[in-house]
């Protein structure tokens, strides 16, 4: 393993930007697992999203062509699956590194693409394909410790 502080600059940026997008409500429906099964909070999640997912797709775009630096106008809806989108990324970059932040380690490396480029794949293809199902994962999380608070 080498030391590798890229994944957790790349995490900070996340969650900095997470920050920086105004408070937004939910975009949860706690119906969406009423059934008890991960996968149909999935298939809910994926349907209620659907109707959103160009304009989501267009921002983080417009985003990345400006350099990370500035989001174009966007509803609440927007902005709120964007933020989950985010955080979730966030979730993702931490998972690839270990131990003191001042020398974390990783056995993966950090990808030689440019950050917007990466940012793209992350935010629109990974999630496509994983992402969706971590931000589930993690709500169903949050809520099992809200029950038991």
């Amino acid at each position: 393993m080498t030391s590798n502080i890229e994944w957790d600059e790349l995490t900070a940026f996340l969650d900095e930007k997470v920050a920086s997008l105004s408070e937004t409500s939910s975009f949860w429906q706690t119906s969406w697992a009423s059934e008890g099964d991960a996968k149909v909070l999935v298939q809910n999640f994926k349907a209620a999203e659907q109707p959103l997912v160009d304009a989501i797709e267009e921002a983080i775009e417009a985003w990345c062509d400006t350099g990370l630096s500035e989001w174009p106008r966007m509803s609440e809806s927007v902005q709120s699956l964007i933020k989950l989108r985010l955080q979730t990324g966030a979730v993702f970059t931490n998972l690839h590194t270990v131990g003191a932040k001042e020398n974390p380690s990783s056995a993966v490396p950090f990808p030689s693409l440019p950050d917007a480029e990466f940012l793209r794949w992350l935010m629109m293809e990974w999630w496509d394909h994983h992402g969706r199902q971590l931000a589930c994962e993690v709500w169903i999380l949050q809520q099992l410790r809200l029950e038991g608070a």
